[in-house]
This record gives C-alpha cells, structure tokens and sequence, in this order.
C-alpha cells in the first residue's frame, strides 16, 4: 500500500514546509516521487541510495554529486524546456550566430567603422545578442556543484518552497 505524503508551502499543503526528509522514514533503497513546481509539474523520481548520520558541524543540505544543467526556472515544464532548447540550437539560433560573425568580421577584422553608425545595422546585432543571451540557460550543459551549495549556503532554496512528496 503506498501512502501519499504532501509537502510544501503552507498556502497549499497541510503539512509545514520545514519538516525534515529524515521524518519521512524513508530506508536505503527506498524510492519515492517528487514533484517541483506544481504549475509545471517536474517529476523526479528519487531512490535513497544510503543514510548518513549527521555532522554536528555540518552545513546541510549539501550537493555531493549531479550532472547536467537545471532547467531555467519558469520554463514551461518539461515539454516547454525540450521545445525551447530545440528552438535554442534551431535555424533562428543560426542566424542571429551569423549577424553577430558578419558583424565582427567588418568592423573588428576588416575595419569597416561605418557599421557602427549604422542604426539598423546595430539595432539587428544588438537585438541577436540579446536573443543568445536568452537562449543560453536552454543550451547549458554543465552542472556546478560549487554553485549549486553556494545557493544552499545562501538559502536560495528557501525561496523556492512549493515542494510536494507523491
């Protein structure tokens, strides 16, 4: 028989958003479901691979290990991820890439200072730039578990509380 637990906010669960993962009296090898964001509906399956006892000087929680980049907050789930990462590295992708070489190549390798003054010309570099930047969360592929316990040790995760055990 399996029980459903419900954690998170308080605005939408009954059960207080500090209670610990210890309490739940999960067991090595257990396995349970986790949903993050509920809006966009991140299911993950979790298997408690061991238990350890904690350090009395211990900064928790801790990341010992990961790969892969987080998927940007707000990004539509993970259908609108994958459609969006696929539009990160599509034809539009291409495009904006060449307005920005085309532009380097005149003004930086062959000296053409004369598309700088150019207003539309700017105006289509500037907005590729912008474009890029917006597409670089979705293309990410590297995990850092430095920064990941740099944003525990700052509590970042507090801020995010619309956790929920299934």
């Amino acid at each position: 028989m399996f029980v459903a637990a419900h954690y998170g906010s308080p605005e939408i669960c009954t059960e207080p958003p500090d209670k610990k993962l210890g309490s739940f009296g999960f067991r090595k090898n257990a396995k349970f479901a986790y949903v993050y964001d509920m809006g966009d509906w991140w299911e993950h399956e979790i298997w408690v691979e061991d238990r350890e006892v904690v350090k009395e000087r211990g900064r928790y929680p801790v990341c010992i290990g990961g790969a892969g980049a987080c998927p940007p907050e707000d990004s539509g789930g993970p259908d609108g991820y994958l459609d969006r990462r696929d539009d990160a590295l599509g034809l539009d992708t291409m495009n904006d890439l060449a307005t920005m070489a085309e532009f380097v190549e005149q003004v930086v390798l062959n000296g053409d200072r004369a598309m700088l003054d150019d207003e539309d010309t700017r105006h289509a570099v500037e907005c590729a730039i912008d474009r890029s930047r917006a597409r670089a969360p979705f293309i990410a592929c590297g995990s850092s578990r430095r920064d990941v316990n740099k944003s525990f040790r700052q509590e970042e995760h507090r801020r995010l509380m619309h956790q929920r055990l299934i």
